[in-house]
């Protein structure tokens, strides 16, 4: 009797640990399941535009929990902050693109797809 109440104390005191949730580290794609967010920094020459919104030139922090894809302003500080959109890719990628697809009639680059290092996302932007 003594041994099962050690037991069931001992399980009653770690599974807290176990089931916390760690803001920042990783977010539910799907109900049960944690993906680490994937993090990278890039330099932009030039502005760029990502659908509806201008990424203007400078050094950004680029985060993707699966669900939110952000850009951090390094210089400024202003944050953008889109929907993850895209199909999930069979591996993560080795390196951060943008691939672009011509002009829009401010001069700026259209973005069409983005691979963020580390991320399965194959991010899309609609114009």
């Amino acid at each position: 009797m003594r041994k099962t109440i050690l037991i069931a104390a001992i399980v009653m005191a770690v599974t807290p640990l176990f089931a916390q949730h760690h803001p920042g580290k990783h977010t539910p794609l799907v109900p049960g399941v944690h993906l680490k967010v994937v993090t990278d920094e890039v330099t932009i020459p030039f502005d760029l535009r990502l659908g509806s919104e201008v990424l203007k030139a400078g050094k950004y922090r680029i985060d993707c929990d699966h669900a939110t894809l952000r850009f951090l302003n390094l210089s400024s500080g202003r944050v953008l902050e889109l929907k993850c959109e895209g199909s999930e890719m069979e591996v993560n990628a080795t390196q951060t693109e943008f691939e672009t697809g011509g002009f829009a009639p401010d001069g700026v680059f259209v973005v069409q797809r983005m691979y963020l290092r580390g991320s399965p996302i194959e991010h899309v932007f609609l114009y």
